[in-house]
């Protein structure tokens, strides 16, 4: 992509950025519904902003990976009154995430195209397990100089350290030569804008509603 010609490091992030998560999300949480066979008429609703609390709660350092992994379904089971083991039901949550994962389209060929011409690396906030399981799973490790997960780095995008731990690992270039693509406007955008990189918003929802200060706006990877 033309966007792209002027920056020597491209850092990613994964989740609706090159690998889809929320209808791959989606559809695990409704196989993890049948697989331990819950009656609640409404689950995913009961689920979805018990899973949003925790994933900002974990952006903003008030809890850990272990916390969002196994407690967003611990506390969900008791709103929903059920008794099914909150830490299984986790596991195999991940294990669906795995089993569903797929690019997002346009984003396999973008990648293999820039790894020729750029070094690239993977930023994500996302849990190590499912994260490395799922990268492995397209072969995506090739492509990447760096793989850096919060889980591993003990901080989360869009805290500045995270950001300074990557700087450092790709040997501090300088600022404006380093771009930061992803979905997510506060730990993508904002954070590698207020770390003075440059940035692409990646509007994986097509939200024309939304502003966004980025560098650069993409809504596909899909070549015209």
């Amino acid at each position: 992509m033309k966007e792209f010609k002027q920056y020597d490091w491209l850092l990613f992030d994964l989740d609706n950025t090159l690998l889809d998560f929320t209808e791959v999300s989606k559809k695990a949480f409704a196989d993890l519904v049948d697989h331990f066979e819950l009656t609640h008429p409404e689950p995913y609703k009961a689920y979805h902003p018990i899973n949003a609390k925790y994933w900002h709660y974990f952006e903003k350092q008030k809890v850990d990976a272990e916390a969002v992994r196994y407690g967003r379904f611990e506390e969900f089971l008791k709103h929903i009154s059920s008794e099914v083991d909150h830490k299984k039901m986790a596991d195999k949550y991940l294990d669906l995430l795995i089993h569903h994962s797929s690019w997002i389209a346009g984003a396999e060929q973008l990648i293999k195209d820039l790894s020729q011409t750029h070094q690239l690396a993977i930023i994500t906030n996302g849990l190590k397990d499912a994260q490395h399981s799922r990268l492995e799973k397209h072969d995506m490790k090739k492509y990447f100089q760096h793989i850096f997960i919060s889980e591993e780095l003990g901080v989360s995008k869009p805290h500045p350290a995270f950001f300074e731990y990557v700087h450092k690992q790709i040997d501090s270039p300088i600022k404006d030569r380093v771009l930061v693509i992803g979905d997510n406007p506060k730990s993508d955008i904002k954070g590698g804008h207020d770390f003075n990189y440059h940035t692409c918003w990646y509007n994986y929802r097509k939200d024309k509603k939304q502003s966004v200060k980025a560098n650069f706006k993409i809504d596909t990877w899909m070549k015209n």
